[in-house]
């Protein structure tokens, strides 16, 4: 969870891990998903994600031709930081289109990508 651009993973629980590199790669992309909230935040400003946080945001999204990660919704861009995440590992995401349909959409992962 970062509801104001601080991580919070309470020690206690599955998901906690010392170090987030040596963690499943399931977690490491929790870990994606959440910093990639803690970067809407460093943009945005601190106020950002609880301001833009609703009970109906969707985790669900249909990539759009044209559009840029600043167009989804914030748990929609979490979302697809870590599926891109996911593909560049290898790993296989249910429902996501192939790696190659995310470029231009993810700006700091553009000269990244192949």
């Amino acid at each position: 969870m970062a509801p104001c651009g601080h991580l919070h993973f309470h020690p206690r629980t599955s998901l906690y891990e010392d170090d987030f590199s040596q963690a499943s790669i399931g977690l490491q992309g929790l870990f994606v998903h959440e910093m990639t909230h803690v970067w809407q935040t460093q943009n945005r400003g601190r106020w950002y994600l609880p301001l833009m946080r609703h009970p109906f945001c969707s985790y669900d999204y249909a990539l759009r031709p044209g559009w840029t990660l600043s167009r989804y919704g914030i748990e929609q861009q979490a979302e697809i930081v870590r599926h891109i995440f996911l593909l560049r590992a290898g790993i296989h995401v249910a429902g996501a289109p192939p790696l190659e349909s995310y470029r231009g959409i993810v700006p700091f992962t553009a000269e990244a990508m192949p």
